[in-house]
């Protein structure tokens, strides 16, 4: 029987409990913190009622990505905040057997090959189905990801919040709990990512009700003699 997860790619938070109670609350499976310490990295450990993962957030050039190791060890990590380049990361990043998410903003016309995209399987994903700042950067990275040959995935992203987790994820046929899995699965180009419809309120929801058309008076009909006829018996 084949597994598949609805995982978070980047929940903007160190806190690894508080994580996965809202992963947990949002109805998802799995959740991946995004963190900038290396320190703090380390001393991930996954608890709560969903199972968590931690990567390194890694900014540089004009984006940013989000990178995991098959470990959480610190001087895995700390090679990779000294690459200056997107190809100098990527390629770090698959001699350590990790994979690396692009979050940030596009990665600029020198980054897109001349030709036709490669497969979205030769390369990384891009989180594109999250929390954005304005509409017209949320259709730039989708036209950057069709540019480029990435995968869109899901994840609420650094500009948002707990309050926003739920929103998108990615699906992918993994355990949740799985991190070598999820790391293959993502550098394998798979994992679908979807933005999912936040139910509101039945008030708001609700149109407000018609008036009632208020019906008119059937008037009278002329006898003969062309005086109205009485809609009823009159008392003497």
């Amino acid at each position: 029987m084949s597994v598949h997860s609805l995982i978070d790619l980047f929940v903007p938070t160190p806190d690894a409990h508080d994580a996965s109670v809202s992963v947990a609350m949002a109805g998802l499976d799995s959740g991946v913190l995004a963190f900038t310490d290396l320190e703090a990295l380390e001393a991930f450990e996954a608890t709560g009622p969903t199972p968590m993962h931690a990567g390194l957030r890694v900014d540089l050039e004009d984006t940013s990505a989000l990178v995991l190791l098959p470990s959480c060890e610190s001087e895995a990590y700390a090679p990779l905040l000294e690459a200056g380049t997107v190809d100098a990361l990527q390629d770090a990043v698959r001699s350590l057997g990790g994979c690396a998410i692009w979050v940030g903003g596009p990665l600029g016309p020198a980054k897109i090959p001349a030709g036709a995209p490669e497969a979205q399987s030769a390369r990384t994903g891009r989180l594109v189905h999250r929390v954005w700042a304005s509409l017209l950067a949320r259709d730039l990275s989708f036209e950057d990801a069709a540019l480029t040959g990435r995968r869109l995935l899901g994840g609420t992203g650094p500009e948002g919040g707990l309050e926003s987790v739920g929103q998108y994820a990615t699906l992918l046929p993994v355990a949740p709990g799985d991190r070598a899995a999820l790391i293959m699965a993502l550098n394998d180009g798979l994992g679908i990512g979807v933005e999912r419809v936040v139910a509101e309120e039945e008030a708001s929801e609700q149109e407000p009700k018609k008036r009632r058309r208020r019906r008119r008076r059937r008037r009278g009909r002329k006898d003969e003699t062309g005086s109205p006829e009485a809609e009823g018996p009159t008392e003497a």
